[in-house]
Parts: structure tokens; sequence; C-alpha cells
């Protein structure tokens, strides 16, 4: 007696954008929040695998407030925060002691088994 054994393989046919494409299509986050705008610059994202103790590291000082795109209360001041570029689920965190030129919130968005932080900082107009 034989035994025959059906091999299936799948294809998928589709374009996929590469990482270079997606990074050259999409602006960097903007932030408003409180009437001011907040960016946060390529050269201040960080990229760190989610398992990594520097998370807690760069998160010292600063407190979560809360998802993106909600309403939310920060010390005295009351606003929505309106993110662009990132998905409702990133979480947004803020240190009262911060100047608005030196990062007073980090986003930090997660994916893949990775977390990216998004230091923000007052987009000078």
């Amino acid at each position: 007696m034989s035994e025959t054994t059906a091999v299936t393989t799948a294809s998928t046919t589709g374009t996929t954008q590469t990482t270079s494409e997606l990074v050259a299509d999409t602006p960097p986050p903007y932030m408003y929040y409180s009437g001011k705008t907040y960016t946060s610059l390529n050269k201040a994202e960080e990229t760190l695998m989610s398992t990594d103790d520097k998370i807690t590291e760069r998160l010292d000082g600063y407190e979560f407030v809360g998802n993106t795109h909600e309403f939310f209360n920060v010390g005295e001041m009351k606003s929505d925060f309106d993110v662009t570029s990132l998905p409702d689920n990133a979480k947004v965190y803020h240190d009262p002691d911060k100047a608005d030129d030196s990062d007073p919130f980090i986003i930090a968005f997660e994916e893949n088994g990775q977390t990216t932080l998004y230091y923000m900082n007052l987009l000078s107009e």
C-alpha cells in the first residue's frame, strides 16, 4: 500500500511597500494638543524590543495619560490629543517638568514585538 502526500503551496500577489517607501511617504507624527503642535523629529525616534528594560528607563519621570485620539486630563489641562500617522492604541506619556522644547511627551507604539518611542517637541514655526 502506498501513501500519497499532498503538498499545497499558496502564492499571493500584490504590491507590498518596502520600509524605505513607507518612510518616504509617511510624515513624522504630529500631535495637536492644547492649541500647540508637537512633532517627533526622525532623529528622536527610537525602536526597542518590547522586552527591553530600556523602555522603562526611557519613560522614567513620565506618566501614562492614555491612548492617542482620546480625551485627556494632563495636570490642570483638559484637551483632545489629535495625533497623525499613528493608530489609536499608541500610548501617550507626559512629563510635566519638561519644557515644550525638551520632549514633554513620548508616544509609545508597539508593533510586531518592537516598541517605537516618539519623543514629541513643540514645533517651532
